[in-house]
């Protein structure tokens, strides 16, 4: 009898273990098959957020060939304005610079609008690679720090000179109402844009801002968004 329990023992044992083993198995399959799923999903959304990523970055390689060519025209301008705001401070403005512009130097009405498209769709998406962090950082820089305040700078003493203009010489609406050349102006016009210090004051003023400040940072920023077109163009 002793021998017969002896040997059942045995073959529970032998049949524990077995099944042991079975469901360690099946534990073991189940896992490995889940972490696959997962893996197969996290490669779905990630190829989603990449080909979202891809589109995004398409339309913002329009805005950034926009931009590039709407600071080139700006710097350009205010290039070709520079030697009549040296004139001027170095006492040698003539009645003939009325026909470049002279009467207009520091009326700026004109501020860059950067195509904000793109960048805002990037914003809001979670994934971000290395290249969507380094436009977010240059627009972010363009619009905080570099451009956009000195264009409000340099409006707020437009509008600021103008109202002066306005409040204190008689030629204010021979100005305000067309445009200005050597032979359709008025004496004291004239007088006032080649000789007066409070010109000469006002267009140094504006000088400092525009030739230390914007223009310097228009360069800048220029270079930074002609490397960022260069890394979009490669992504394609």
């Amino acid at each position: 009898m002793k021998h017969l329990k002896k040997i059942r023992r045995i073959l529970i044992n032998k049949d524990l273990r077995k099944y042991l083993r079975y469901a360690i198995g099946e534990v073991f399959l189940i896992a490995i098959g889940l972490l696959i799923a997962l893996a197969i999903n996290d490669w779905t959304e990630y190829k989603k957020d990449k080909n979202k990523l891809k589109e995004i970055h398409s339309r913002i390689l329009d805005d950034v060939n926009d931009d590039i060519q709407e600071i080139t025209q700006m710097i350009n301008t205010y290039e070709k304005k520079r030697h009549i705001f040296q004139l001027v401070m170095n006492n040698l403005a003539t009645s003939d610079l009325l026909d470049v512009g002279l009467s207009r130097l520091i009326v700026q009405d004109y501020r860059i609008v950067f195509n904000k498209t793109g960048i805002d769709q990037l914003r809001q998406i979670p994934f971000k690679d290395s290249l969507s962090l380094k436009i977010i950082k240059v627009y972010d820089l363009m619009i905080n720090d570099d451009i956009t305040p000195y264009e409000l700078i340099i409006e707020e003493q437009s509008i600021e000179f103008r109202n002066l203009v306005r409040d204190n010489h008689s030629w204010y609406l021979e100005w305000i109402l067309k445009r200005i050349n050597k032979k359709n102006s008025s004496q004291e016009l004239k007088e006032y844009f080649t000789n007066s210090k409070e010109y000469k004051h006002w267009v140094a003023g504006n000088h400092q801002i525009m030739y230390n400040n914007y223009v310097p940072n228009l360069k800048k920023s220029l270079v930074s968004l002609e490397e960022i077109k260069k890394d979009l163009v490669k992504e394609k």
